[in-house]
């Protein structure tokens, strides 16, 4: 997209100043400022139009108010024309997840920023962007997201996660860089029984007074998600200085002008009796309306690649080990033909808690572009939702495969009708090209989750960062589904056992730009720009694994795009996977602890803690810092535990001509998963199982080279080859059921409408296909397919299935 034109939402404090600074760091354009303030009255009278008194600090849900008759002085300050407006409203809605509220319901004070919005954009038409300074809230990003989304604004949180990015001094880097580049912000509210009114009008980024904010909160146990930073509403900051050529001048205010007041619960906070302006006696004069970073050489914006990742792209060489396949597997033709097709149809299984559609197609009558296929499977897809009484936003997850690419953004525009509702599913896209059933353009599967929406937990980010990727499209990043198979669970609180992490398929896109990385230099070098791809791409999962908690993958698959280099991709892709997933990997980079090596605790979102009455439903999960993988949580029968169960496939195409395309699977939570490995002759498998103990998942691949009945012979092998889990016999642990199989093959898939009825494994589901060009295994060896098999044990249950 190119240098943005960049509305800066400024509350005085701190955050909002830095978020600017990286907007220019990024090459964008700050047009405007726009801040929300207390109603003010017109008189002077201290008394509002209202009869209501002026409120210096309306201790709001969403916006800082402190200091705000300090604002106006912004505008000169720093030479950008400042827009205010009096916030309306209370909170209404609460959640951390923002439904903006019906004409016929009271006003939310998030609301506020629309029409203010709507003002600078009637002044400045060619406003495409707005920053905000939300750190670690979800609350707040989600509503200014909200807003943007309704404006057509592309919203910009550069400061999203980024302690979690610095790998020196994590919890206090964003100070660290204020002070580098001399940004002067005061505290000027303390909210903690840590702080006192000793602390009010300090620079909080002297290493003073750092030093004091780190020994404050760790007596008072809030070492941790950002409370050294305010996060948790410790203090409050009045920002008055900052680097030229951005700041022109800078605030001054007298010590007799700063009054101290007792606000309620203990806090204290200064009411600025008068402000005054002062020219930078080091400012520059810069050309008209610049910008510029002026002095800002040491200006610390992360890089694209984190040191660890980054050491994946120069350590990954694959030399002369890829010259010669030593399991060449020729695949079948794959072309669906005669009366197969004829037999096709959607697959639905349903187990205690989960619902699997697959293999949707349109109706023959509907076929012949995309478009027109897409809205036939929407159309049925509702309509079978209805009859299980379901709605599309409790799928937690989609597959999408097309015959081409360029059919995506008409398909995606439909398939976009099915959510109305916040933290729509995660969802991996890829195209087959000729691999794809005949005649067809478009084939979806979903898996729906059948209890309420509040026991799940969505991460649904749209903000540009340096984090991950921003949602473009009508995806979450990640949705965690609970594992428990009790079908009266409704209270997210009484889930004591782990989730399943559904993570949407991961291209490689730099965060802070959304496009593909400048690999200006390294053109020449034989496969760096796909190491490099790969690695980022990687990066991306891990980044939001870790945000969900997970302890684990379950599974990860490389998506790889045709390439006649295809086994030395798929074997960088395997070492990486290997490498990462290893336990002399040691504590994972997003892992901090402070000066002193403690480890890092994880505290709640301050909205948490303020609003916890809230509605919880699909919440965003709060971040918090655990290895992934988390062997400490990992029952083995391997020791050390192998290594995450991972196949790599080749496709046509993915999305914005991506070479790679990771997809994952975790689980997340405290409870003990067991991993074990078998290898049966042609099949190689690995098998999750977890705290619950009726969920199993199998990951295995299966060779090349056999017949139809022997490959579906393998499949068998693979699902009986536990006596534990054997559908045949009713056992101690109960009945098998198997929810769901996913073959991922270069193979005919005829054989998926033709399963033996004397097969050993009865009344099994219609097998889903993932037609593809080739199949790679663990060490980059060429397979005849990729298998996924999720089961679930019914305890003292005696049904044939």
């Amino acid at each position: 997209m190119g240098p943005l034109n960049v509305i800066a939402l400024v509350s005085g404090g701190k955050d909002s100043f830095l978020s600017i600074l990286h907007c220019l760091a990024n090459g964008h354009k700050i047009i405007a400022l726009a801040n929300l303030h207390p109603p003010l009255p017109d008189d002077g009278s201290g008394v509002c139009s209202d009869g209501r008194p002026t409120i210096d600090d309306l201790n709001s849900f969403m916006y800082q108010t402190v200091g705000h008759n300090v604002i106006p002085l912004y505008e000169e300050a720093l030479g950008i024309p400042l827009y205010r407006q009096p916030i309306s409203g209370t909170a209404i809605e609460t959640g951390k997840n923002y439904h903006p509220p019906g004409d016929d319901q009271p006003t939310d004070e998030t609301e506020s920023l629309v029409p203010l919005l709507r003002r600078v954009l009637g002044d400045h038409p060619t406003a495409n962007a707005i920053s905000t300074g939300a750190v670690l809230s979800d609350y707040q990003r989600t509503r200014v997201e909200s807003v943007a989304r309704r404006l057509g604004l592309v919203p910009l949180s550069y400061l999203w996660q980024f302690p979690y990015l610095s790998n020196n001094r994590p919890e206090t880097s964003p100070l660290d860089d204020m002070r580098t580049v001399g940004q002067d912000s005061r505290i000027i509210k303390v909210a903690s029984g840590g702080l006192d009114a000793s602390y009010l009008w300090e620079n909080v980024a002297e290493q003073g007074t750092v030093r004091r904010l780190l020994g404050a909160v760790k007596r008072f146990g809030g070492l941790g998600r950002g409370a050294v930073l305010g996060e948790g509403g410790e203090y409050e900051t009045l920002t008055v200085d900052g680097p030229a050529p951005l700041w022109k001048k800078r605030i001054h205010i007298e010590d007799q002008d700063r009054v101290t007041v007792q606000g309620g619960g203990g806090s204290m906070y200064l009411k600025i009796a008068n402000a005054s302006l002062v020219a930078k006696e080091s400012a520059q004069d810069p050309a008209e309306g610049s910008q510029g970073l002026g002095s800002l050489g040491d200006f610390h914006t992360p890089k694209p690649l984190s040191a660890d990742f980054g050491k994946l792209v120069e350590s990954i060489d694959i030399g002369e080990e890829a010259n010669e396949d030593p399991n060449p597997v020729e695949p079948e033709e794959s072309v669906c033909e005669g009366d197969v097709i004829a037999k096709e149809t959607w697959a639905v299984r349903r187990g205690e808690t989960t619902l699997f559609i697959s293999n949707m197609v349109a109706n023959r009558s509907e076929r012949g572009s995309a478009e027109t296929e897409i809205a036939d499977i929407v159309m049925r897809l509702r309509a079978l939702l209805e009859s299980q009484k379901r709605s599309p936003d409790d799928i937690v997850y989609t597959t999408i495969l097309l015959r081409s690419m360029a059919s995506f953004p008409q398909a995606n525009k439909t398939y976009s009708t099915l959510f109305s509702r916040p933290n729509p599913p995660a969802r991996a896209t890829v195209a087959c090209g000729e691999f794809l059933r005949e005649g067809v353009h478009i084939l979806l599967s979903v898996i729906i989750d059948l209890r309420p929406r509040r026991v799940r937990k969505g991460l649904h980010v749209e903000s540009r960062s340096y984090w991950a990727p921003a949602n473009i499209g009508p995806y979450s990043q990640a949705v965690a589904s609970p594992l428990q198979t009790d079908p009266d669970f409704t209270d997210r609180e009484d889930s004591k056992g782990d989730s399943l992490v559904y993570v949407a398929g991961q291209i490689p896109l730099e965060p802070a730009t959304m496009e593909f990385p400048d690999l200006v230099g390294h053109e020449t070098e034989d496969l760096y720009s796909f190491r490099f791809q790969a690695a980022l791409a990687l990066q991306n999962l891990w980044r939001i694994g870790e945000s969900m908690s997970v302890k684990w993958w379950i599974g990860g698959i490389a998506f790889i795009a045709r390439s006649a280099d295809i086994r030395r991709k798929a074997m960088i892709a395997w070492r990486m996977w290997e490498e990462r997933n290893s336990a002399s990997w040691g504590i994972h980079s997003g892992d901090s602890r402070d000066q002193e090596g403690e480890e890092e605790e994880a505290v709640v979102d301050i909205w948490d803690q303020k609003y916890g009455r809230a509605d919880p439903e699909l919440s965003n999960v709060a971040v918090t810092r655990t290895p992934l993988p988390n062997f400490e949580l990992i029952d083995a029968t391997e020791s050390p535990a192998s290594t995450a169960p991972y196949f790599a496939v080749e496709v046509d195409e993915l999305p914005r001509d991506s070479h790679i395309e990771w997809s994952g699977l975790g689980v997340s939570g405290s409870g003990r998963t067991r991993v074990s490995s078998n290898r049966l002759d042609d099949i190689s498998l690995k098998r999750c199982q977890f705290s619950d103990e009726s969920t199993t998942i199998i990951y295995g691949t299966i060779g090349g080279g056999l017949s139809n009945d022997g490959f579906r012979s393998a499949i068998e092998r693979m699902l009986l080859s536990d006596a534990s889990v054997d559908s045949r016999r009713d056992n101690t642990k109960g009945t098998l059921r198997i929810l769901q199989i996913t073959v991922y093959t270069a193979r005919d898939p005829g054989w998926e409408l033709a399963w033996s009825p004397s097969s050993p494994v009865p009344n099994l589901p219609a097998v889903t296909v993932m037609p593809c060009r080739s199949v790679w295994g663990i060490g980059g060896n060429k397979v005849g397919a990729g298998v996924v098999v999720r089961s679930e044990t019914l305890a003292g249950k005696r049904e044939h299935l």
